[in-house]
């Protein structure tokens, strides 16, 4: 994904999504997901591409395999404290954009209008 303009749930002005957009994985049934200790590995079986990434990154998918969330829910699920989900919200900004241009993630709007 190169632009916000590209993607409904993302502002012109950053890229980034929207802290309120609510997010659930494509297809969770059919991607493949192996975690190690350091990173974790996506395949995605309707474009045969394979994921390396990381810790957060795998993490984030996974609570969106289960179901639809905002970036602050998912920061409030994996946060280890209260102190630390304020912090959390940008860097679950940038893994939401990321996994959008993988194709893994899509937002809740754009589900329905399929």
């Amino acid at each position: 994904m190169q632009g916000g303009s590209e993607h409904s749930a993302c502002p012109d002005d950053t890229g980034f999504p929207e802290i309120g957009t609510y997010w659930r994985a494509v297809d969770s049934d059919d991607l493949r997901v192996v975690d190690f200790e350091n990173c974790s590995m996506v395949f995605n079986p309707t474009t045969w591409d394979t994921h390396y990434v990381s810790p957060l990154v795998g993490a984030v998918l996974g609570l969106l395999r289960e179901s639809a969330f905002p970036a602050a829910s998912i920061a409030s699920e994996l946060a280890a404290t209260p102190d630390e989900v304020d912090a959390l919200a940008g860097p679950i900004l940038a893994v939401l954009s990321q996994l959008a241009g993988f194709g893994l993630v899509t937002p809740e709007d754009q589900i329905a209008d399929s």
